[in-house]
């Protein structure tokens, strides 16, 4: 079984090891390498196997730009590797382009105490009776939920939009745990946004940041690739 950790513009070193302490290699795939590792059986989908797929990929990312891959089951054989990637190399290199020698780092504003979002489906109950008081309910609990979540939103973009201009790109994300933005960064400018980031976190207690990471978040194909990271 063939296991996927990245995608970069040259080969690595062998000597860096992934899942299970395997050897890293590299395959070719037109103008990129499929940076893997061989394995007798498929991977375990555990916690601790996701945990050292990103380790490895943090390892990758100090000898060769890459577009990081996220976890997930792995190819047959090479050859099967090759003819889900092939297809679409051209917006594989443009990703490389961008994301390559990029970190990302995160920061979410926490949602009030009982503001989670619930987006499971209400019960089908008729629209009179008993039922229909249950369902009014839900639907003022989920629009007061949304309502939280817009306000969380705008004091998080306040909170940081003076981070934006020395990022590279910036994608809000909304989470059951609250509204994220996530800010593509230059490695070489990464120690000075860590302090700015961190500093955010220091003063406001809503305010959970992470990072640095590789940019998972920003490393999507495009719909209709017909392939997948």
């Amino acid at each position: 079984m063939i296991h996927l950790y990245a995608l970069a513009g040259g080969p690595v070193e062998a000597s860096l090891g992934g899942i299970d302490g395997r050897p890293v290699t590299s395959v070719a795939i037109g103008e990129l390498y499929a940076i893997v590792t061989t394995h007798t059986a498929p991977v375990a989908r555990d916690a601790a196997a996701a945990l050292a797929h990103v380790a490895a990929i943090d390892a990758i990312a100090d000898h060769v730009d890459l577009v990081p891959v996220r976890f997930g089951p792995g190819h047959s054989d090479e050859e099967a590797l090759r003819a889900h990637l092939a297809p679409v190399v051209p917006e594989l290199r443009s990703l490389l382009d961008r994301v390559g020698g990029h970190v990302e780092y995160l920061v979410r504003r926490t949602l009030p105490d009982g503001a989670a979002r619930d987006d499971g489906a209400p019960a089908a109950e008729a629209p009179d009776g008993p039922g229909r008081a249950y369902l009014e309910r839900r639907r003022d609990a989920e629009l007061a939920s949304e309502a939280a979540h817009r306000a969380r939103q705008a004091e998080l973009r306040a909170a940081t939009d003076g981070l934006v201009a020395h990022a590279v790109d910036v994608r809000d994300v909304v989470t059951r745990r609250g509204p994220e933005r996530c800010f593509l960064v230059a490695r070489a400018t990464a120690p000075d946004f860590e302090s700015w980031i961190r500093s955010l976190g220091d003063r406001d207690a809503d305010l959970v940041v992470g990072g640095p990471w590789p940019p998972f978040t920003f490393a999507s194909l495009p719909v209709g690739t017909g392939a997948s990271l």
